[in-house]
């Protein structure tokens, strides 16, 4: 009976905190796929990074660049994280990534979210994004899958 009572209280101790051992995968940046144009006139030849927006307000990207196709397209694979614990309490969480692109006369420009999730939320899945050179909000989302727990090996 003594056991008991232990386990139930190690139960609600970690309840009550909001901290649950399941080990699980979570997107940190998601699959990125779109295409890239200059006044609707696809661009081909673009490097693309995907990364982690850095403090400066720029991309850190995690891999080489993916060069964009004859038709502008391109696709990058995201990256995933490992945690022991979900919290299940009510939270905050973070997503800060961010698309670098980088022309054929070396300009970089570059596309970012960084916003705060209600829960244990993190970025999406994978992202389709559309993206004109020659507009003032470069890129925008057409498709996006979510990266909500509990999300496994791919």
């Amino acid at each position: 009976m003594k056991n008991l009572s232990s386990l139930f209280s190690v139960v609600f101790i970690l309840l009550t905190v909001g901290c649950l051992p399941y080990p699980h995968f979570y997107p940190s940046l998601p699959d990125t796929s779109g295409k890239i144009t200059d006044s609707g006139a696809p661009l081909e030849g673009v490097q693309v990074y995907l990364g982690e927006l850095s403090e400066k307000g720029s991309c850190d990207p995690i891999n080489g660049p993916v060069i964009t196709a004859n038709d502008g397209s391109f696709s990058i694979e995201g990256a995933e994280r490992f945690r022991f614990f979900v919290i299940l309490q009510p939270g905050d969480s973070f997503e800060r990534w961010a698309v670098c692109i980088k022309t054929k006369d070396k300009e970089n420009i570059f596309f970012a979210r960084h916003r705060i999730n209600g829960g244990p939320v993190h970025s999406p899945a994978s992202v389709k994004l559309f993206c004109d050179l020659s507009l003032s909000k470069i890129c925008q989302i057409q498709e996006e899958s979510p990266g909500k727990w509990p999300y496994g090996p791919r």
